[in-house]
Formats: C-alpha cells, structure tokens, sequence
C-alpha cells in the first residue's frame, strides 16, 4: 500500500491529490495534482490522508471523509491518536475502530471541508 494525501484547497474550493510536500521556513508547500495540473502553495489546511481502505462502492476512504453505514450512522474519519489507528467518530465521546471489515459497510458521501453540516446535523 502506498502513503496517498490530499488536501482541500480553499482558494479553488477543490480537494486536491497531494504530490510532493516541501519544508521551508515559512512553513509547509504542497505541490498538488489536480486534474494533471501541478500547482504549488501554502498547506494551511491539515493532510488528509488515506486509510488502506475502500468503501462499498470501491471508494478510497482518507481522514476527514464523512460515511454512512449501511444502517444509516454517519461518521467522521479521524486518525485516533491515543490509538495510533484510524477510527470513526461519532457523537463525542464515541469512537470506534476503521479495519477492513467494517468498511464494507460504509459509504463516503462527502468530506468535512465540503459539507461540515452533514455531522453537525448527526451529533
């Protein structure tokens, strides 16, 4: 499996593949893909980045993508730090793990930078 990133880019209001990332000392620049395009900027926005795993549509799952499982839940996937694992979340304090078999029960519908309202209205 490969380390894949991406970022949302608020200037464009599109996610974008992340390709290289270089350390100066104003900060972070990314150099993304975007359509065959490669653009360079200022990161500000934090790394997504993807789990190793596929939603039931065959859909790559990154860090901040919102899911619904197939019960009608909707989380939000977070890289979980006192577990060093990927994991949803869902009403605080409620966490749990993101492994292979449960992702065959998600769906992503969208991603915390596009539609935050589709947790807010779930919490």
């Amino acid at each position: 499996m490969s380390i894949k990133l991406r970022l949302w880019n608020d200037e464009d209001n599109r996610m974008e593949l992340v390709v290289e990332m270089k350390k100066t000392q104003a900060g972070w620049i990314c150099i993304s893909d975007y359509e065959g395009e490669d653009s360079e900027w200022n990161c500000v926005q934090p790394v997504m980045q993807f789990t190793g795993l596929k939603d039931k549509n065959g859909v790559d799952i990154y860090v901040g993508d919102i899911v619904r499982h197939e019960k009608g839940y909707v989380w939000t996937v977070i890289f979980d730090d006192d577990e060093s694992r990927f994991a949803l979340k869902c009403k605080t304090p409620l966490i749990r793990p993101l492994f292979k078999d449960r992702a065959f029960n998600l769906e992503v519908i969208d991603n915390i930078y596009q539609n935050p309202e589709l947790i807010e209205n779930n919490n």
